[in-house]
């Protein structure tokens, strides 16, 4: 988990989804109990080192160690946690102080620690006594985690035994110390909840889940005749295809299968994080091709699909949608996993990180792949993902914008705003300039009533078009925004590039600096359209305000 990642959930504050544990030198006693209702109800995080009221503590140094291997090796243990569920924390520096990131992922299975059921809400956890509350509890899950579905006759001979020295190879070269490592076979299926119990039946076996992992071809055909995956090239032939790769096999290989057509078909950019040179091709679609295989609704008879467009990668999978329908927004979203058996298994094999970063690393190293590009994530029945290959920049409306906000900017800031993607819904204006610099005028107006930055009612202050191009053009930019929104949208292009506050001041000529703060930089921030290159220094002398990639979307009317 990132230093960003932690910051926004200290911020957030405890919730159904979210704990926060004093840990100075010693793992929490009530730990457990935390991860077992997480485990029993939608999953969450656990910070350790963090007060309820979110203050950073951290963990003292010498202590660090110690706690996480109590975690990695007690969760495993049947005895706190039945069945056991491996858990790894991560770590990250806060404040100069350590604090410890657990997530745990919902399951399929009903656990207990130390016998008893835990579940959760939004007044923490709770213990849970009932047997009819915990009947709900697996009813629940037995409904919702179809991966879960037990096949009495699905037999350890059924599964593919080759398989099993690939998945060792890739958990050894994630953890070489990783506890499954020293199991058998039969131990690692039950220690990763494929092979389980119905405690209503008394019935024993293996899971869909299992079938899906690790199943050979013809069982994996019987019990799911539908499971497909189809990956399509139409770049010139639209209707049918230039390419295709039809897989119907275990996941284990469908994985590698899709992501060696990927790099037959899609260039690769190289990128450096500190000294370590990293294919960007890999980083985004190593998480697209393990969120439409982890996250797919397998009961639905609709295939995975994924398709290379000359201008798009658009990516769609089966799914239950669990918090509403409608496009993903980073700033609120709540990741949950379809398949928690699954989910969990591939990321011991260390082909996804924590529960919601491959939406979170799609869109940090899509931008670095394809300049100005915004990934799409749209959840439904359908789980969509739209990934540009082209951008259309503002080019010339850039220009035409900068010169009515009367900004006169260094060359790399003029070329920063050129380099603007332009919103799908106005591209169709993309050889019209005047229609596109009205149409983004009109996006900004609507925007800033909505995020609450002018209070001017849109519907009664936008100027038709044909009215509006009767204007002098001086008067043109003035017509769409008032003097406030000028003033955030002038912001917000002055920042595309890392400023000092002083020059962003001199670059509006603006003089009062508490001022201008209150009333714009920090209502900016406030809304997410702008960040501090140093949050955690507020008064360093190195300080720099940047737009970011909300508010390069709202610049470009996205």
């Amino acid at each position: 988990m990132t230093l960003e990642q932690v910051r926004r959930l200290v911020a957030l504050g405890e919730s159904i989804h979210l704990e926060f544990k004093e840990a100075a030198y010693a793992l929490p006693e009530t730990f457990f109990e935390t991860a077992c209702a997480f485990l029993n109800r939608d999953g969450g995080t656990i910070l350790l080192g963090v007060k309820n009221d979110g203050t950073i503590l951290g963990v003292q140094p010498e202590a660090v160690e110690a706690i996480r291997n109590n975690i990695a090796t007690q969760s495993n243990n049947s005895e706190k946690l039945d069945p056991a569920c491996v858990l790894f924390p991560t770590q990250a520096v806060v404040e100069g102080k350590i604090v410890l990131c657990v997530q745990v992922v919902a399951d399929s299975q009903l656990h207990r620690t130390k016998g008893a059921v835990y579940d959760r809400s939004e007044d923490g956890d709770f213990r849970v006594v009932d047997p009819a509350r915990i009947a709900e509890l697996y009813n629940r899950k037995k409904l919702f985690y179809t991966e879960g579905t037990l096949y009495e006759h699905l037999r350890f001979e059924d599964l593919r035994a080759d398989l099993f020295p690939k998945v060792r190879r890739l958990m050894a070269n994630r953890n070489p110390e990783h506890p499954w490592l020293a199991l058998d076979d039969r131990q690692l299926l039950a220690k990763a909840g494929l092979f389980k119990r119905d405690y209503q039946t008394g019935k024993e076996g293996y899971t869909l889940a299992a079938a899906l992992l690790f199943g050979q071809d013809e069982v994996i055909a019987q019990i799911v005749p539908h499971h497909r995956v189809d990956v399509l090239v139409r770049r010139q032939n639209l209707e049918r295809y230039d390419d295709r790769l039809d897989v119907r096999t275990n996941l284990i290989e469908t994985y590698v299968l899709v992501m060696e057509f990927i790099g037959k078909h899609l260039p690769d950019s190289f990128h450096l994080e500190g000294t370590t040179r990293v294919s960007l091709r890999d980083k985004i679609f190593r998480e697209v091709v393990a969120n439409i295989l982890v996250h797919r609704e397998y009961t639905n008879a609709r295939p995975t699909t994924l398709v290379i467009y000359a201008d798009r990668v658009e990516a769609e999978n089966a799914n239950v949608p669990h918090h509403g329908s409608g496009p993903v927004q980073l700033d609120n979203f709540a990741p949950y996993p379809k398949n928690p058996s699954i989910a969990k298994f591939f990321l011991q094999l260390g082909r996804v990180d924590e529960l919601g970063s491959g939406i979170l690393n799609v869109t940090k190293y899509l931008p670095q792949y394809v300049r100005g590009a915004v990934p799409r994530f749209v959840d439904g029945n359908i789980f969509q993902t739209i990934l540009p290959l082209a951008v259309y920049p503002l080019g010339v409306v850039a220009d035409l914008w900068l010169d009515r906000l009367q900004l006169r900017v260094a060359e790399v800031d003029q070329q920063a705003a050129q380099q603007l993607a332009v919103g799908e819904s106005l591209r169709s204006h993309l050889d019209d300039p005047e229609r596109l610099f009205y149409e983004l005028g009109t996006s900004w107006m609507r925007k800033g009533h909505r995020l609450n930055l002018d209070k001017t009612v849109p519907d009664d202050e936008i100027p038709d078009f044909a009215e509006w191009q009767d204007t002098s053009p001086p008067q043109k930019g003035n017509r769409l925004l008032s003097v406030k929104l000028r003033h955030f949208a002038a912001t917000l292009f002055v920042c595309l590039e890392p400023k000092p506050l002083a020059e962003v001041m001199q670059l509006l000529g603006v003089s009062s600096r508490s001022r201008f703060k209150t009333a714009y930089t920090d209502a900016l921030i406030q809304r997410g359209l702008l960040a501090l290159t140093l949050p955690d220094i507020p008064s360093s002398p190195n300080q720099r305000y940047q737009t970011t990639q909300r508010g390069q979307e709202f610049l470009s009317g996205s």
